[in-house]
C-alpha cells in the first residue's frame, strides 16, 4: 500500500472490492467529482479479484493521488475488508460503500457534513418508498425480513441496518475495533450493535441498479446472515464457523444415510454375503458423507483456508477423513461412558431416552473436536 498524497485527510472513504473490474473506474470518477471541497482518500481493498480490479486500481493512481489500493492476498470476506481498511485510513470520518454503482456517490458530502454531529451515518433505503430501487420483490421481502430480525434479536433502532452505505467516526470506531470480528457482509450491523452510541442518523437515497457483474447475494449468503445475527450476539461464546461445521454434520448424515440406503438395494443379500454388503454399505457411506462434508467445509466454513483443486486438496481431504475416524472413536467413547454412568445412576429411566440422551453427547463432543482438528490440522497450509 502507498500513498501518493500524504497531506492531512479527513475522509477515508473506503471500497471493499471483488470482481468489480467492470464497475471500478467509473465509480472512482464519480466518487472524485462529488468529493472536491474536502481532503480525502480513496481506499479499494481487494480481495485479489481473478477478474483483475486491483489492475485497473493500480492504472488509475497516477489519474487520483488519492487513491489508495490494499491487495489481500489471504483474506476474504466484505466485513474484513473494511475493517482492514479502516485500521489504515488516515482519515478524521470513514465512509463506506460498495464498488458496484449501487451505491450513489453522490451522498458522500451529506454523509460528511452529518458526521460533523454524528457518530455514526446510515444511508437508508427505508425512509422512502423509492429507497430499494428496482429491486425484485424477493430483495425486498429479504431485506425487510432481515431488518426485522436484526430489530428484534440485536435491538437496534435504525431503519435499515443492512445498509452497506454508511459513516462513522474515526474515534468511534477505534472504541470498538478490538471487539469485532468482522464476517459475513453485513459490517454495519456489528458496527451499530459494538457501538451502542444513540448518536446516530439516517439520510434517505435511493438504491441503484447494478450496471456490469453479477450480485453476490445467494442462498449462502441469506445463509450466513442468519448465523451472523446469532454469532454477533452471542459472540465470543459462540462462533459462525462452529454453526456452519455443525449444519455441513448434519448433511453430512443424509449424505451417509443415503449413500448406505442406496447401496443394499444394489448389492444382493444372502445368509453368506450379508454381513459383508452391509459392511460395504457402512464403507462407502462413510466415504461419501466425508468427501461431501470436507467439500462443503472448504468452500463454506473455511473458505478463507479454501485449497484449490489438486494436490494439496486430496492432502486435506485425507487429514480431513482422519479427523473423521477420530471423531467417530471419540463418539463411541462418550457415549459408551456417559450411558454406563446413567444406567448406573438413572436405572429406572427408559433406557431408549438413556441411550439417545448418551449418543447425542457423544455426538456433540465428536463435533466439537473434529472442528477445533479441522481449523488447526485439516486446513493447516501443506508444507
Amino acid at each position: 500500500m502507498v500513498r501518493m498524497n500524504s497531506n492531512r485527510i479527513e475522509v477515508s472513504i473506503i471500497l471493499p472490492t471483488y470482481n468489480e473490474v467492470e464497475n471500478i473506474e467509473s465509480m472512482i470518477h464519480e466518487i472524485e467529482d462529488v468529493c472536491t471541497n474536502f481532503s480525502h482518500e480513496v481506499i479499494v481493498v481487494d480481495d485479489n479479484s481473478p477478474d483483475g480490479t486491483y489492475k485497473k486500481v493500480e492504472a488509475l493512481r497516477e489519474k487520483y493521488p488519492s487513491l489508495v489500493l490494499i491487495r489481500r492476498f489471504h483474506e476474504r470476506g466484505l466485513s474484513s475488508a473494511v475493517v482492514r481498511g479502516m485500521e489504515d485510513a488516515e482519515g478524521k470520518f470513514f465512509i463506506v460503500l460498495d464498488a458496484d454503482g449501487q451505491h450513489d456517490p453522490s451522498v458522500i458530502p451529506k454523509i460528511y457534513e452529518s458526521l460533523k454531529s454524528f457518530e455514526i451515518v446510515v444511508a437508508s433505503r427505508q425512509k422512502n418508498r423509492k429507497g430499494y430501487g428496482k429491486f425484485s420483490l424477493f430483495r425486498k421481502l429479504l431485506s425487510k425480513v432481515g431488518n426485522f430480525l436484526t430489530t428484534k434479536i440485536l435491538k437496534i433502532n435504525v431503519n435499515d441496518p443492512m445498509s452497506g452505505y454508511f459513516g462513522i467516526r474515526r474515534n468511534e470506531f477505534e472504541k470498538i475495533s478490538e471487539e469485532m470480528n468482522p464476517r459475513g457482509f453485513k459490517i454495519l450491523l456489528e458496527i451499530l450493535f459494538r457501538s451502542r452510541t444513540k448518536n446516530i442518523t439516517e439520510i434517505n437515497y435511493e438504491f441503484k441498479t447494478r450496471k456490469f457483474g453479477k450480485t453476490k447475494l445467494n442462498f449462502i449468503v441469506v445463509l450466513d446472515f442468519m448465523i451472523s445475527i446469532l454469532e454477533i450476539y452471542f459472540y465470543p461464546k459462540l462462533s459462525a464457523d462452529f454453526l456452519r461445521y455443525g449444519i455441513i454434520g448434519v448433511s453430512g448424515i443424509f449424505v451417509n444415510l443415503t449413500v448406505q440406503f442406496i447401496a443394499n438395494n444394489i448389492f444382493s443379500f444372502n445368509a453368506k454375503t450379508a454381513y459383508f454388503s452391509l459392511s460395504i454399505s457402512v464403507i462407502l457411506g462413510f466415504i461419501f458423507s466425508v468427501t461431501s462434508n470436507f467439500m462443503l467445509n472448504n468452500i463454506w466454513t473455511f473458505q478463507q483456508k479454501k485449497f484449490k483443486f489438486g494436490k494439496d486438496w486430496f492432502m486435506a481431504l485425507s487429514r480431513f477423513a482422519l479427523v473423521a475416524i477420530l471423531g467417530l472413536l471419540i463418539q463411541i467413547s462418550v457415549w459408551m461412558l456417559v450411558l454406563g454412568e446413567l444406567k448406573l445412576y438413572l436405572s429406572g429411566v427408559n433406557f431408549q431416552l438413556l441411550n439417545l440422551s448418551s449418543n447425542l453427547i457423544g455426538i456433540l463432543a465428536s463435533t466439537t473436536s473434529n472442528y477445533f482438528l479441522s481449523k488447526r490440522f485439516a486446513w493447516r497450509i501443506s508444507l
